[in-house]
């Protein structure tokens, strides 16, 4: 049985469908509005000068990217949200609905290097961490996270299958399969004459081969201007929006004034 659920509703009127239980990203929303404000920051000075009007968000979880900033740019932008666990993308689609987001898109897939249905570990929904759900085991060992026994089938398909154009931007949030992911995107970048990606990338030992490989596939697309800061790879090829971002990132300190609204 599904924990239970009620709507949240923040100061500045955004409605949220939130498990009733302690969960991290919830328990944020419910206590300051939104998820992550750095990335939206960083996310909205993107969508504020760059040209297209697609934003991609790969591992959307309950919409904490894609709903505020969607509510913003509901005139102007879509937004393509992927979220491969089956209760949570329930919750990616009601949060949608809730806050009338018809310009949001939600797909039921995992997004990989390559199209494959597969066996994988259902995602606990008791955890403590939405975020942490992966296709790669390793992630679940090397963070000490147990792996559910039961078993559920999933759909893997790659960016490229998509063909979206007029892309803004692409974030990349997906427990350690970013590699994967940047694998299966070559020819969306390359159409989209490489647009601004925001991608997780963790500090962890184990997770450096994959930065690295990430960092390298970064510059074989053409991308000029690559930051890691603050666990994101942030890749450009506009040098004005890339200095204005690494401006934002360093400003950036805890107890700074939000800036998103």
């Amino acid at each position: 049985m599904q924990p239970e659920v009620k709507v949240h509703v923040t100061r500045n009127g955004t409605q949220y469908a939130l498990f009733t239980q302690t969960e991290i990203i919830s328990d944020e929303i419910r206590r300051n509005q939104y998820w992550n404000t750095y990335n939206l920051e960083i996310a909205d000075i993107v969508l504020s000068e760059n040209k297209g009007n697609r934003v991609i968000d790969v591992g959307a979880g309950l919409g904490g990217f894609t709903v505020p900033l969607a509510i913003k740019y509901m005139k102007s932008h879509i937004f393509e949200a992927f979220e491969p666990v089956p209760a949570i993308n329930q919750q990616l689609n009601t949060n949608a609905l809730l806050n009338r987001l018809y310009n949001v898109r939600c797909y039921r897939f995992g997004v990989a290097d390559r199209n494959e249905v597969i066996d994988h570990a259902i995602f606990d929904l008791a955890a403590v961490n939405h975020g942490a759900f992966s296709f790669l085991i390793d992630s679940y060992t090397n963070r000490n996270i147990p792996v559910p026994n039961e078993i559920d089938v999933y759909e893997l398909r790659t960016l490229d299958d998509f063909r979206f154009g007029n892309v803004a931007l692409v974030k990349i949030t997906v427990s350690g399969m970013e590699l994967e992911v940047l694998k299966g995107s070559g020819k969306i970048i390359e159409n989209n004459q490489t647009p601004p990606l925001m991608i997780e990338c963790w500090n962890d030992d184990w997770y450096k081969e994959r930065k690295d490989a990430m960092i390298e596939l970064l510059q074989q697309y053409g991308y000029k201007q690559v930051l890691v800061r603050r666990g994101f790879i942030y890749a450009f090829n506009d040098i004005n929006l890339s200095k204005k971002v690494e401006q934002r990132l360093s400003e950036q300190v805890p107890g700074s004034k939000v800036m998103f609204k």
